[in-house]
C-alpha cells in the first residue's frame, strides 16, 4: 500500500528541492556536487543500519540513525519524509516492533532509494 502511494507521488512531484543546498553553497558548484555525492554514498548505508537496528529491536539505535538522516533531508529538501523521520526519531522506543514503526521505516527506505536513484541520474 505504501509503495502504491509513493509511486503516485513520484509521478507527480520532484522529490528533491536543492534550493536550500544551493543557498548554503553560495554558488560553489563543487560543494553542491560533494554534498550530493556524500548523500548518495552515506544515506543508503544509514537506511541499511536503520532496518538492521529495527530487526534486532535496538530502538535507541533506530532513533539515533533517524536523527543522523534528518539533516540530509533538510539540506536536500525531500520534505516528503519530514514527518516520518521525525516520528521515528521521537517515538521508536514507544512504537517498538509495531506495524506503525515498520511502515515508517519502509517509507523512509523507499523514498531514499528513489531520491538516490534520481540524484545518480542527475549527478553521475
Amino acid at each position: 500500500m505504501i509503495k502504491l502511494l509513493l509511486e503516485a507521488t513520484f509521478r507527480f512531484s520532484s522529490l528533491c528541492d536543492l534550493s536550500n543546498l544551493e543557498k548554503i553553497a553560495k554558488g560553489n558548484v563543487e560543494f553542491v556536487n560533494k554534498m550530493i555525492q556524500l548523500f548518495i554514498d552515506q544515506t543508503p548505508k544509514s537506511v541499511i543500519e536503520l532496518k538492521a537496528a529495527y530487526d534486532i529491536g535496538d530502538f535507541i539505535k533506530v532513533k539515533e540513525i533517524a536523527h543522523r538522516i534528518k539533516p540530509s533531508r533538510n539540506t536536500l529538501g525531500f520534505d516528503i519524509l519530514k514527518n516520518e523521520i521525525r516520528a521515528v526519531e521521537k517515538n521508536a522506543d514507544k512504537y517498538q516492533s509495531s506495524e506503525i514503526l515498520n511502515q515508517l521505516i519502509s517509507k523512509i527506505s523507499i523514498v531514499i532509494e528513489k531520491v538516490v536513484h534520481d540524484l545518480r541520474k542527475q549527478y553521475p
